[in-house]
């Protein structure tokens, strides 16, 4: 199987969950495959056996990113890129003195600069590709933009190229969605902020946001509706026990997975119990 990697990068792949999910629907083929956070959308991007792809995810900016992406020739954004590149030296490691002026250039005009983005993930701490609005928050860290940069970006595009008329784009959070849409022919997926871990993206949600995503998730298996939800069962000494006992009543299988290769001493790190889990 080829594995298209996204041009963004968040701590911890998600192409041990995409080998899963193909697994267990190698022989299905779908109407809607839904990304309901999609984040770097790296599962997303990878499901080929469905008529339409719908990314979503709370992020505006990373929303409006994908969809330019997807309409634009890589020739455009590969010399913006490169452009940047070469003004503020963002080939060199540790540059904090280009990257504040990114980020600063980027904050002015956002939407006229959405690319920017493609810079930021991987110059910016510890992968923290944190926004308010539309303006980034991030920081700087010790990466520079390499030629491998470059590529990463150019088989991302030529995914998202290739599949844009199957490709529909929305920044909802996930109980707005509408879900009246989707039957047994779609497939779901849900990969929420994880209430047991410290990630700079887990912010906001809770015990509350986790039972009303279950709820959901009951509600759609009472209509037929298929679903596949990934999550984190245990880590770092903790153990997420509304996960452990709602997940008893459906179909559990173990991801292999661990967030060690997290470098800043600061970073949440440990061994995960991961788990996909299908209705």
């Amino acid at each position: 199987m080829q594995y298209i990697q996204s041009a963004i990068t968040y701590t911890g792949s998600k192409r041990q969950y995409l080998m899963g999910i193909k697994k267990a629907f190698s022989k299905d083929h779908f109407r809607y495959f839904v990304d309901v956070f999609a984040g770097s959308f790296s599962v997303g991007i990878n499901m080929d056996q469905s008529e339409y792809i719908i990314c979503n995810d709370t992020s505006a900016p990373l929303i409006m990113l994908y969809e330019r992406m997807a309409y634009t020739e890589y020739t455009i954004i590969e010399s913006y890129l490169k452009e940047r590149v070469e003004k503020f030296q963002l080939d060199r490691q540790r540059n904090v003195t280009g990257f504040k002026a990114l980020k600063e250039q980027y904050n002015q005009s956002p939407e006229d600069h959405i690319f920017s983005i493609l810079l930021f993930s991987p110059l910016c701490f510890n992968g923290c590709l944190s926004f308010r609005g539309l303006h980034f928050t991030g920081s700087s860290g010790i990466r520079s933009f390499t030629p491998r940069c470059f590529t990463v970006v150019q088989k991302f595009h030529a995914a998202l190229s290739a599949k844009k008329d199957k490709l529909q784009f929305s920044s909802k959070p996930f109980d707005q969605l509408d879900y009246s849409r989707f039957t047994n022919q779609d497939l779901l997926y849900f990969d929420p902020p994880y209430l047991i871990t410290d990630a700079f993206y887990n912010t906001g949600w809770g015990e509350r946001e986790e039972h009303d995503l279950y709820d959901l998730l009951d509600r759609l298996d009472a209509r037929g509706v298929r679903w596949v939800l990934s999550n984190v069962v245990e880590h770092n000494a903790r153990k997420n026990f509304i996960l452990e006992k709602w997940m008893s009543r459906h179909r559990v299988y173990p991801v292999h997975a661990s967030y060690r290769s997290c470098v800043p001493r600061r970073c949440d790190i440990g061994e995960s119990r991961e788990v996909i889990v299908i209705n």
